[in-house]
């Protein structure tokens, strides 16, 4: 009996996980509003009503698409580099996970953000959960005098997140695919961003490196 829930939980999974990844896909594709309940369920090769035995509409598969890289995000900074003592190191491999994951997707990340700011006051919304998570690293950063402890880790928060956010809205803009070397170039010109602007906020322990 065990075994039998056990694959179907894992069965449960994996549908869900498609109707993710194909949603994913055509967002990017066409379009979140081009985009029906319909498709995802014919691309995903399950029913309408299987659809919404997961999702109850196409928001919600939005809101755990971000939630999916919000986990593992946290994941990367608490599990993966658990052992790093740095937080500034900490910050640029977020910032870097984040570009890699979310830049060839960039149409997916609009709506998120979107959504994000037609409910500045939801506590579940990506861009504020981010914004925690950056806060924490950064308020870490300030203790081990990596950021300098006279700034308030929101402000520095902000900087550091518009590194990632000006690169993002400059492909909206563009409204082109981003394609791998692309991808390998806008994070090129974050990291040189965030080299300016950490030689403005470093504190010494980071100076001294």
């Amino acid at each position: 009996m065990t075994e039998q829930l056990s694959l179907r939980e894992r069965k449960k999974i994996e549908t869900r996980n498609r109707i993710l990844y194909t949603a994913v896909q055509l967002f990017q594709e066409r379009g979140f509003d081009q985009t029906s309940v319909d498709e995802i369920a014919a691309q995903a090769n399950v029913s309408r009503g299987t659809f919404f035995n997961y999702f109850p509409n196409k928001e919600h598969v939005l809101h755990e698409i971000a939630t999916n890289e919000l986990q593992d995000l946290k994941r990367l900074v608490q599990v993966d580099l658990a052992e790093q003592p740095s937080a500034v190191f900490k910050i640029r491999r977020m910032i870097h996970q984040l570009v890699v994951d979310t830049l060839p997707y960039f149409q997916v990340a609009r709506y998120v953000l979107l959504g994000a700011m037609l409910t500045p006051a939801d506590e579940n919304a990506f861009s504020l959960r981010l914004s925690n998570i950056l806060i924490a690293l950064v308020r870490e950063a300030q203790a081990q005098d990596e950021i300098r402890a006279d700034l308030a880790p929101e402000e520095v928060m902000h900087a550091i997140s518009g590194a990632y956010l000006s690169v993002l809205l400059e492909q909206i803009a563009r409204d082109t695919a981003v394609h791998v070397h692309n991808t390998a170039a806008a994070q090129e010109i974050i990291e040189r961003t965030v080299d300016m602007l950490f030689a403005g906020i470093a504190g010494p322990a980071y100076r001294a490196r």
